[in-house]
């Protein structure tokens, strides 16, 4: 553990987690009322009660969480949508899945082990981001770089953590409902068909 995360660890993970809940519910509010309520439940959350403040609680839980998590959270208070595509979803979501079962021993490689060793993590996620998402290395570098100021003491808790893999599988399950449902709603109809209540379409097929 290096002197940094020693002097700033616990007060950059309370940060990253009132952040990232703060904006998770200010994605609730309208979007106009956003920039009002972000840090106002930014402040709240850091602020304590009884000694102890709600981004201490959700520290203790999750740790600090990893940086795909604040980028997404993020978005979500911008109301926007996420950027990552399907394949970058199951990506976050099947390396976290590997990661636990590794420390549950049901994989007897260590994987979680090359986390310590940032550099032979950075090149297992490197020929992920070059498959999967060559826009990504961005925030393959900026993980990089705070695993090396100790801020994370494992790199792939700096990419990927429990929530992020959840929210990711949400996500996938949301979008392929979303598919059947537009799948559903063009319907299979015959070229040229007249739906009820509904004006001709041309042919395109």
């Amino acid at each position: 553990m290096s002197d940094f995360f020693t002097l700033f660890g616990d007060r950059i993970g309370l940060v990253c987690c009132a952040f990232s809940a703060a904006a998770a519910l200010a994605a609730l509010f309208p979007k106009k009322a956003r920039a009002f309520a972000l840090p106002a439940l930014f402040a709240a959350l850091l602020a304590p009660i009884r000694g102890c403040g709600a981004a201490n609680l959700i520290f203790a839980l999750i740790d600090i969480p990893s940086l795909t998590l604040v980028i997404g959270c993020a978005f979500l208070a911008l109301g926007k949508k996420s950027p990552l595509k399907n394949a970058e979803l199951a990506a976050v979501a099947v390396l976290e899945l590997a990661l636990v079962l590794t420390e549950l021993g049901f994989i007897p490689y260590d994987l979680y082990g090359w986390g310590y060793r940032g550099e032979a993590a950075a090149a297992a996620a490197s020929l992920g981001v070059l498959f999967l998402a060559p826009s990504r290395w961005p925030v393959l570098v900026a993980a990089y770089l705070l695993w090396r100021l100790g801020i994370y003491q494992n790199m792939f808790d700096a990419l990927v953590d429990p929530v992020c893999a959840i929210a990711a599988a949400g996500l996938l399950i949301g979008r392929a409902f979303r598919a059947v449902r537009v799948s559903r709603a063009n319907g299979p109809g015959r070229c040229g068909e007249v739906r009820e209540s509904a004006p001709p379409r041309p042919c395109d097929r």
